[in-house]
């Protein structure tokens, strides 16, 4: 169990937003959603993906991001913190105390 003094690290989650550039052409930033204070643990190590084109692998690592219970996560959301992106891959909450919301997040590879 973790408790609140373990919500250590000051993560910055993000949104997709979309706008125009300077030549009236639609793209898509990232803009703060919110920030929360939480706990970040590695779960799994350094995990290799394989079968990607051209037979090239690819690290992935997978954390898992702790924080007090919200609905405010979503799974098309980022989450940042330390300079390191994390993909949000699940969002699990905490159906026993209704304490914590859990993400499971990967970094490296497609996407992050």
């Amino acid at each position: 169990m973790t408790e609140i003094g373990k919500l250590n690290r000051r993560v910055t989650f993000r949104r997709r937003d979309g706008t125009t550039d300077a030549a009236g052409q639609p793209s898509e930033i990232w803009v703060v959603a919110f920030k929360r204070w939480a706990n970040i643990a590695g779960t799994s190590g350094l995990k290799t993906i394989t079968g990607a084109p051209g037979g090239v692998s690819s690290s992935v690592t997978q954390y898992s991001i702790r924080l007090r219970r919200t609905a405010d996560v979503t799974d098309d959301m980022r989450a940042e913190c330390g300079g390191v992106v994390y993909r949000i891959i699940s969002i699990q909450q905490d159906e026993s105390d209704l304490r914590w919301t859990d993400l499971v997040c990967q970094v490296g590879a497609a996407g992050a």
